[in-house]
């Protein structure tokens, strides 16, 4: 009997012992639990300022790119107002004062484009440009027509014009003639006003050195001229 009452001793010491380790262990779970909350808590802190710090960079950076389209826009803009610039003022210099003052004076003058035809049919923007004052003065430059490349060397390019009611028969405006050799800048000019009446459109054509009585070559450039005057 005290043998049993020994052991049941020993035992309970034994599991004094072994709860009073678990019972630390336990503590030592719990203040590694809290530590992991705390740091949880702090890395959440830091990934939400870092969001934000994201959110604000990427807020900065379209307000840049807004401002560089918007200078690009303005830049363009004024690359533009050059060109015509430029352009009026080769106008200014290969026509008379008469002619400078009718075009540059005129409430009826329209600035068109002139496209390039290629040998599909298709039409692409080229250096050219039409000045043309309502029945009264039509100057037309091209560049680059001798061009070598699209057996252009030895050749006559003639203007034409006709009317979208009488496409049929075209008004012959003449042939270009080589107004600045260092630019390769070909001009034609049409004053009389009889023919300026019937034409709404604008074509070139590749001829023969002398020109042609009608229309027979390769169609070069075109411009429509019906629009509304669009240069006060």
């Amino acid at each position: 009997m005290e043998i049993s009452l020994a052991q049941a001793k020993a035992n309970a010491v034994s599991l004094a012992v072994r709860q009073s380790a678990l019972e630390r262990a336990l503590a030592d779970a719990q203040s590694q639990r809290e530590q992991l909350n705390r740091d949880l808590g702090a890395s959440r802190s830091e990934f939400a300022q870092k969001a934000r710090l994201v959110e604000e960079l990427e807020s900065r950076l379209q307000d840049a790119d807004q401002r560089v389209n918007e200078e690009q826009a303005t830049v363009e803009g004024l690359r533009e107002k050059l060109r015509s610039a430029e352009q009026e003022a080769k106008v200014e210099t290969s026509v008379d004062n008469s002619e400078v003052k009718t075009l540059l004076g005129a409430r009826d003058l329209h600035i068109v484009d002139v496209y390039d035809v290629e040998s599909s049919g298709k039409t692409r923007r080229t250096y050219g440009r039409v000045y043309y004052v309502e029945n009264k003065l039509l100057v037309f430059y091209a560049f680059d027509l001798q061009d070598r490349k699209r057996n252009r060397a030895a050749a006559g390019f003639q203007a034409w014009g006709y009317s979208h009611a009488n496409s049929k028969q075209p008004e012959n405006l003449g042939l270009f003639y080589v107004d600045d050799a260092t630019t390769n800048r070909w001009a034609l000019k049409v004053s009389d006003p009889g023919i300026l009446q019937r034409i709404d459109t604008v074509f070139a054509t590749l001829e023969p050195p002398g020109g042609s009585r009608s229309p027979r070559g390769q169609k070069l450039l075109y411009a429509n001229l019906a629009g509304p005057p669009n240069h006060p």
